[in-house]
């Protein structure tokens, strides 16, 4: 990810370049030596993306030992996020670059015009060579550091350790990794190093040239940043290149096995070859599979699982976001209506990540080396996340349907209390009082059924013991899953919900249109002559 980063970096740096001398050639061929100049903006807009991307590179480059840095300390767990550390790793660079080049330019003078673009005041020299002499000392440590990296991964390649094949797979990527991007450490170290302090040294020789004109071709002869743009992508070439064949050599001793027929343990699964195919639905592999089968592979298991499960903890966090929108409703009375939308992406996106998060931890240990039966067993660690989870939602389940009672309760009784001075107020408790009496059947329902299910979901290995046959088991988990009822019936609960509200808003708005007003009165003759 990084090196493609990179890739793509040196290419916007070599198109930038491109066009900005493109321009000065036109320029020069058109027009007279003394108009060949350009506005302080647009050297700007051209001269801040090429120190950005220049910065970029060197950036990138320690990016790539941090990122092995992880994988050397997570050797066991680095896989299952290691694209998240990526995009973080490249946003936070980014960030940086973008920053430091714009530090380096802050000082620039927006009320000259410039001889193609290479002029810059003493202030931005000065700014310029401290990000480049700051550049300069980061990459040699960063260099130092790669190596360091690199040997203590051969370090632990060497303490062969059995029993964690993970790790070792790791600690062997890192070394591949690491030994791929050493050419090209050495070869931007090379010019970058030398440009950086070169660049940062180039105010103290501008005494030494008598003319000016020698001294800027002094500039462009240190410029080596095109060199390298021009020389990278050959070296990124051949780095993918031969990780590719790295990789293909891999495969290619994995297919070619040798194996010993006389070995009973892998005579077993040499016959007992994988048969199934993956079916859109079960019942299609019911009717054309045989029983033994009809078996799924645990990760597409995972697929439709996770999605289920994610759903059904949802559905539970949403009614708790509803308790959360009426509870906010209750506090901000008059504030509330300015907020509303908002309020509710914000609880809508938090809940769902919950659901979603809480649906990962349940099957954090997910058992991915077997095949499942109509996706419906599960290792005993799951069945223990899942007792975990469902112990905490069915707890949160009860919570919630007492705090909107009382919920109820309390926006019931501040109804009662009038303030005709603030009718924005008085609507909002009614708006609550009508919401929370709407949604109290849906509240009743979902409680009923879920908290039945989480109830014996979480006792199924009690059940278990006392349920003697594997089948008659099986069919009493079936029946126990509820969710398929409540999906059915709770859109017809729902859609009574809507129904009933909007005949509450219809009746507020024939009584409003019915309101009689004498036309006599001023005050009110005013708003009907408005109306």
């Amino acid at each position: 990810m990084l090196v493609k980063s990179l890739v793509i970096i040196n290419l916007v740096h070599a198109i930038l370049l491109l066009v900005l001398l493109s321009t000065h050639l036109l320029m020069w061929l058109i027009l007279e030596p003394c108009d060949a100049v350009l506005p302080a903006f647009l050297c700007f807009c051209f001269r801040l993306p090429l120190n950005m991307c220049f910065l970029m590179n060197a950036l990138f480059l320690c990016g790539m030992s941090i990122e092995r840095t992880l994988a050397t300390l997570q050797k066991t767990s680095y896989g299952e996020y290691s694209s998240i550390s990526g995009f973080f790793i490249i946003g936070f660079l980014t960030i940086l670059g973008f920053s430091s080049a714009v530090f380096s330019q802050r000082k620039y003078a927006f009320d000259m015009h410039h001889i193609y673009c290479s002029g810059a005041s003493s202030e931005t020299m000065n700014d310029l060579s401290l990000v480049m002499t700051i550049m300069g000392v980061a990459e040699v440590l960063a260099f130092i550091y790669t190596a360091g990296l690199y040997l203590l991964n051969r370090r632990y390649v060497k303490i062969k350790v059995y029993d964690n094949l993970q790790r070792q797979s790791q600690l062997s990527e890192n070394v591949a990794a690491l030994e791929l991007l050493v050419p090209w450490f050495a070869f931007h170290l090379v010019f970058y190093v030398s440009f950086s302090l070169s660049g940062a040294t180039l105010a103290r020789f501008k005494p030494l040239f008598s003319e000016f004109t020698d001294f800027r071709a002094f500039v462009s002869m240190v410029y080596t940043i095109p060199i390298y743009t021009l020389f990278s992508p050959i070296i990124v070439q051949s780095v993918l290149r031969r990780g590719a064949s790295l990789r293909k050599q891999r495969v290619r001793n994995l297919r070619r096995p040798n194996p010993r027929e006389n070995d009973v343990y892998f005579g077993i699964y040499d016959q007992k070859k994988p048969r199934y195919v993956v079916r859109a639905t079960h019942l299609f592999m019911w009717f054309t599979l045989d029983p033994c089968d009809a078996v799924l592979p645990a990760f597409v298991c995972l697929i439709f699982r996770l999605p289920l499960i994610s759903c059904y903890m949802i559905s539970s966090l949403f009614l708790c976001g509803m308790t959360i929108e009426r509870t906010i409703a209750t506090v901000l009375h008059t504030a509330y209506g300015q907020c509303s939308t908002l309020g509710g992406y914000v609880i809508l996106f938090i809940m769902a990540t919950v659901g979603i998060a809480s649906a990962v931890f349940s099957q954090r240990n997910y058992n991915f080396d077997t095949s499942s039966i109509y996706c419906t067993g599960a290792s005993k660690e799951v069945f223990d996340d899942m007792r975990t989870v469902t112990y905490v939602f069915g707890a949160v389940e009860v919570l919630v349907i007492v705090y909107t009672a009382v919920l109820y309760a309390i926006n019931r009784l501040q109804l009662r209390v009038k303030f005709y001075h603030n009718l924005q107020r008085e609507s909002q408790i009614s708006e609550n009082v009508e919401a929370l009496e709407l949604l109290f059947p849906l509240f009743v329902f979902h409680f009923s059924l879920f908290l039945v299910f989480n109830g014996t979901t979480s006792h199924l290995d009690y059940i278990q013991q006392a349920i003697s046959n594997a089948i008659l088991f099986r069919a009493f988990v079936t029946v126990n899953y509820m969710i398929p009822i409540y999906t059915l019936i709770s859109p017809v609960i729902v859609q009574g919900i809507l129904k009933r509200g909007a005949n509450i808003r219809k009746k507020k708005l024939d009584a409003a249109r019915r309101v009689q007003v004498d036309v006599r009165e001023v005050y009110f003759g005013i708003y009907q002559k408005h109306w």
